[in-house]
């Protein structure tokens, strides 16, 4: 990497970092300490279980697509480091999903019951987003992901003012779940984008 990539991807991720801590504050102004512990069981909990779910198969994904040749070869890197990733990930979904209601009556709450679930979808959706961006750096887009480190702090900001002003509590989720989707969406797009722009 060049130094000046080094510079931007430095101020990229202080503008993201800063951008996070303004909407942390956002979320504790909206919601009671109640809430917000309630937020910080389901967060953890989903993160234990992220721990399992990677197991440094993107940062593998990110070197084999880095060394191919050609995009042909990356795409079988891509879909095989994704294919492992929900052989582990699907599992985790489900028992969010399905086990929800268990989770609920463990930790006395069954206000977190639907926030399990909404990150059983969330979960899948994020195997997605991970590998897609493993491409994207494998393939050395580095201005696209210094750039989208801003545009997904800001949205990820705007869509938690909304839904937490329009859903209180379950609205944190709801947020999470819209950035991981558009998130998932743009990559998406993206990476069509960079495969035929390189024939």
């Amino acid at each position: 990497m060049k130094p000046s990539w080094s510079i931007i991807s430095i101020i990229s991720r202080f503008v993201a970092v800063a951008i996070g801590l303004v909407q942390s504050i956002i979320i504790i102004k909206y919601l009671t300490v109640g809430e917000w512990g309630l937020v910080k069981i389901v967060t953890s909990v989903v993160a234990m279980a992220g721990v399992f779910q990677n197991l440094g198969i993107s940062s593998g994904a990110t070197r084999e697509i880095a060394a191919t040749k050609d995009n042909s070869e990356a795409s079988k890197v891509f879909f095989g480091a994704l294919s492992v990733r929900y052989l582990i990930s699907i599992p985790i979904a489900l028992y969010f999903i399905f086990g929800a209601n268990y989770l609920g009556e463990f930790y006395g709450h069954s206000d977190i019951i639907k926030p399990f679930r909404i990150f059983g979808i969330i979960v899948l959706l994020q195997t997605l987003q991970s590998t897609l961006k493993s491409f994207i750096q494998g393939k050395e887009r580095f201005r696209f992901l210094f750039s989208s480190q801003i545009f997904e702090a800001l949205l990820s900001l705007f869509l938690h003012i909304y839904f937490l002003s329009k859903f209180g509590f379950i609205g944190v989720f709801y947020a999470l779940l819209g950035f991981t989707l558009i998130s998932v969406l743009v990559l998406a797009l993206s990476v069509a984008y960079f495969v035929t722009s390189d024939f």
